[in-house]
This record gives structure tokens, C-alpha cells and sequence, in this order.
């Protein structure tokens, strides 16, 4: 079933949207600051961070993010993003994984280089 073409799906949503305020805000949220993040606006970005919301979770999501303040700044500052390294990483840790217990480092080198020149 494709949801995303299911009219019936957005009206539900519609309907929990007008029975439950916090739904409400917490959609509102999301859809601001999404678009800050994807069209780089990097102080709307620092406001959202600096205002003071009524909803606890929306309150607490905030306080998360300016824990790494810069980062976040950066990340509607930049278009550049550590997706291809984490992707590699990953693709090592999952190559670890399989291979514990099963050989020394030099098995676990070979095959992290074989499978990354063939895979």
C-alpha cells in the first residue's frame, strides 16, 4: 500500500491534527524548521534555537540542539555533510562485526580492502 497517495490517510491526519493541539504545534514546528535546515537560512536557524516555546517536547528538542550549538549553526550554514564517510564507516563496522571471533587484524584488513575495491 502506498500511504503517501492515500487521501483517506491525510484526512485522518487532518482529523488528529483539529482533536489534539499539541499535534498541531509539533507539526508547525517541524515544517519551519525543516525548511530553515534545507534552504540554508542560517539565522532563522539561530532564532528558532534562542525563542522560548510553550511545548515541553518542542522546549526540550531545542535545549538538544544547542548542546552542539556550532554544529547545528553549521548545518544551515553548509550544503557539505559527512554522509559518505559515515556510509564507509558503516560498511566497516558491519565487515567487523561478521568477522568477530573469526581471525587477527590481518584477515580483517584484507577484507575491508577487498570489499571495498569490489563491492
Amino acid at each position: 500500500m502506498n500511504w503517501k497517495h492515500d487521501k483517506n490517510i491525510y484526512e485522518y491526519i487532518d482529523d488528529l491534527i483539529l482533536e489534539n493541539s499539541i499535534i498541531k504545534i509539533l507539526k508547525d514546528f517541524y515544517q519551519l524548521f525543516r525548511s530553515t535546515l534545507v534552504n540554508l537560512e542560517r539565522e532563522k536557524l539561530i532564532s528558532i534555537m534562542e525563542s522560548n516555546y510553550e511545548c515541553n517536547i518542542v522546549r526540550k528538542f531545542v535545549k538538544n540542539l544547542k548542546t552542539d550549538y556550532n554544529a547545528v549553526a553549521n548545518s544551515a550554514t553548509y550544503k557539505m555533510n559527512n554522509g559518505i564517510v559515515e556510509g564507509n564507516v558503516n560498511k566497516v563496522k558491519v565487515i567487523k562485526r561478521d568477522m568477530y571471533g573469526r581471525a587477527l587484524v590481518g584477515l580483517l584488513r584484507a577484507k575491508v580492502i577487498y570489499q571495498s575495491h569490489f563491492l
